[in-house]
């Protein structure tokens, strides 16, 4: 814990160096009076020249520190964790790294389509590997009892049963669009650079309560059946599309006065740049939409495949039990007249009616093992014919978009 602790006060003073040093380029970036206009974009430009923020990179650093310490606590245990879901949690927090530090940060402050490349970065692209990451269930199998049963605690209560609940975050990351450009929340962002950050926070956050109920694994309240889920979203991307849409076709510049006074020489048109922008918003939307259905489809099956399993288990666990029953009864049935135990006919001094005492004691104990035969074919034919209605109906669930 201690090494813990240090490594992070290490990290925060280089942090603290590297901004002292990085110089103000825009308003939101250091307070400097005159704006920083970029050279013309270039993936050399956005990929190299990065601009740590103490804050930030202390979070994400924080973020990644807790997973990959959960990890290693469950190594030591002896307790496998997927490899994939590690990575998945890393390159969701290097897309939300690259979004805010990276030369992208710097052109979303001038050009509107920079911005919604950002914008898109951070409520539907790395969210999804977060989702997929399940950090929910590795706390939960990581932490000791006591921190194990305040998180249960926090994740049943009323909020967290309204955060996870899948139209929440379909109101908070579709709705929220039109209330924030088609309104004076986005130039008012443009001039102020702490609302410009809570404007990326709520990207982040919104994408997050939107992908987390609809393709993450964590064990949340209130999870919805895969046919629900799959309807939010056939709900959800088009509303999105059709948000880009209107901005390929708006006549009016979002915060003009801002973009007027920068007086970028690389954007001849900045009504043109922001129909780039909702053309960059429509098309990423549609592509990203494709993956989640993609996702979705592939946990859908799987789960019908472990449901599967899990029948047939029940089943065979049911058929066994018929056996041994039968079994059991004929055995109690014939006593020890039967056909292994010792002989029951009576001798001939006995007469005539001990001969037929024996005869029907007999016929009842060949009547049992009849009749316990019957009932464990019968029984197994059972099981085999629901095994086999349980797989076809699986097939016809996974192969069905709208099953």
């Amino acid at each position: 814990m201690e090494a813990l602790t240090g490594a992070f006060g290490l990290l925060t003073e280089v942090v603290r160096d590297a901004h002292a040093a990085y110089p103000a380029l825009l308003p939101g970036h250091g307070g400097a009076d005159v704006p920083y206009v970029p050279p013309p974009p270039s993936a050399a430009a956005i990929l190299g020249n990065w601009h740590p923020q103490p804050l930030l990179l202390l979070g994400i650093g924080l973020a990644a520190g807790l997973y990959l310490a959960g990890v290693l606590r469950l190594r030591r245990r002896g307790v496998a964790w997927n490899p994939w879901r590690t990575a998945s949690w890393l390159f969701g927090l290097v897309l939300v790294a690259g979004a805010l530090m990276s030369g992208l940060d710097a052109y979303a402050d001038v050009a509107f389509s920079a911005h919604a490349t950002q914008h898109m970065v951070l409520a539907t692209v790395a969210p999804i590997p977060l989702a997929l990451a399940a950090p929910l269930t590795l706390a939960l199998r990581a932490l000791s009892a006591r921190p194990r049963k305040v998180l249960l605690r926090v994740m049943h209560t009323p909020v967290a049963r309204i955060l996870t609940f899948p139209l929440t975050g379909f109101v908070l990351m579709t709705v929220s669009l039109y209330a924030v450009y088609y309104s004076s929340l986005y130039p008012a962002s443009l001039e102020n650079p702490a609302l410009h950050q809570w404007l990326h926070l709520h990207f982040l956050v919104s994408g997050c309560l939107f992908y987390w109920p609809i393709i993450g694994v964590d064990p949340i309240p209130g999870r919805l059946p895969y046919w629900s889920r799959l309807l939010i979203l056939f709900i959800s991307f088009p509303v999105h599309a059709l948000f880009g849409l209107s901005l390929m076709s708006t006549t009016t510049v979002f915060g003009a006065d801002y973009y007027a006074d920068l007086h970028v020489p690389w954007i001849p048109s900045t009504l043109a740049d922001q129909h780039t922008g909702g053309a960059i918003m429509w098309s990423a939307g549609e592509l990203v939409g494709a993956v989640v259905f993609l996702i979705l489809f592939i946990q859908w099956a799987r789960a019908d495949e472990r449901e599967a399993r899990r029948v047939d288990r029940h089943l065979d666990r049911e058929a066994a039990a018929a056996t041994a029953t039968s079994a059991a009864t004929a055995t109690s049935a014939g006593g020890t007249g039967g056909l292994g135990g010792p002989r029951a006919v009576p001798d001939r001094g006995q007469g005539d009616e001990a001969l037929s005492g024996a005869l029907a004691a007999y016929n009842a104990r060949l009547a049992a093992l009849a009749r316990a035969d019957a009932a464990r074919t019968a029984a197994e034919t059972r099981a085999r014919q629901e095994r086999q209605a349980r797989k076809a109906a699986s097939r016809g669930r996974a192969g069905a978009p709208g099953g």
